[in-house]
C-alpha cells in the first residue's frame, strides 16, 4: 500500500509491515525450540516455547489486524479520490461502444451533454428517435438529424444560420472560414472590440 501524500502514515504501516515479520520469524523460532526440547525430552523448555508461540502468534493477530485497518483505510481514501475526481467527456466517450464518426461527432460537443445526466439522457433520446426514424448510425445524415432533434445548430453548416450561409456564398469564402471568422469576432466583441458605439 503506498502513502504518496501521507509519509507519516507510511513510515507507521513500513513499522507494522516489519513488526508482523519478526512476529512470524519468534514464531518460527518458538516453533522449532518445540520440536527440538520435545526430541531432547525438555519438558521444561518445551513449555517455556510454547508460551513464547502463543506470545508470538498473539502478537502477530494484533500487528495483522492493525495491517488490515491500515489497508481498509487507504483503499477507502483512494477511492474517495477516485469519485472526487470529475468524470470528462473523453472518459464517457471512450467507454461508450461508439462509431468512430460518432465519436468525433460527441468530442465536439459542449461536455455538458456528455458528463451529466440529463445531457445523456437528451443524447440517448434524440439517439433512439433518430435511429427508429431508419437512418443509418455513424452517417452525416444520422448525426445531422441528432443535432436537429437536440436543438443544436447544425455541423453539416458549421453552426452558420440561413442567412450566414449567404452571405458566406455572396463573398465567395466557405462555410467553414466564414465560421471561423464568425467566431473570432464574436469573442473580440465579448472582450470590447467591435462596439457599436
Amino acid at each position: 500500500m503506498a502513502y504518496d501524500n501521507n509519509p507519516d502514515g507510511q513510515a507507521q504501516y513500513d513499522a507494522m509491515v516489519n513488526a508482523i515479520a519478526a512476529a512470524n520469524s519468534d514464531a518460527e523460532n518458538a516453533q522449532m525450540r518445540i520440536e527440538y526440547c520435545n526430541a531432547q525430552g525438555d519438558h521444561a523448555g518445551a513449555a517455556e516455547a510454547y508460551r513464547q508461540l502463543a506470545r508470538a502468534e498473539a502478537r502477530l493477530n494484533t500487528l495483522e489486524a492493525g495491517k488490515q485497518g491500515y489497508d481498509d483505510d487507504e483503499a477507502a481514501r483512494m477511492n474517495q479520490q477516485a469519485q472526487q475526481r470529475p468524470i470528462s467527456a473523453k472518459d464517457v466517450i471512450q467507454s461508450l461502444n461508439l462509431m468512430p464518426t460518432e465519436a468525433e461527432w460527441a468530442g465536439k460537443l459542449h461536455p455538458d451533454w456528455v458528463t451529466t445526466p440529463k445531457g445523456q439522457e437528451l443524447l440517448r433520446s434524440a439517439y433512439n428517435l433518430t435511429e427508429r426514424a431508419g437512418l443509418r448510425r455513424g452517417t452525416p445524415e444520422f448525426l445531422a438529424e441528432m443535432e436537429k432533434r437536440l436543438g443544436l445548430p447544425s455541423s453539416a453548416n458549421h453552426g452558420l444560420s440561413k442567412a450566414q450561409l449567404e452571405h458566406a456564398k455572396w463573398s465567395n469564402v466557405s462555410a467553414e472560414t466564414y465560421a471561423e471568422n464568425a467566431r473570432k469576432l464574436a469573442h473580440l466583441k465579448s472582450l470590447g472590440y467591435y462596439t457599436n458605439n
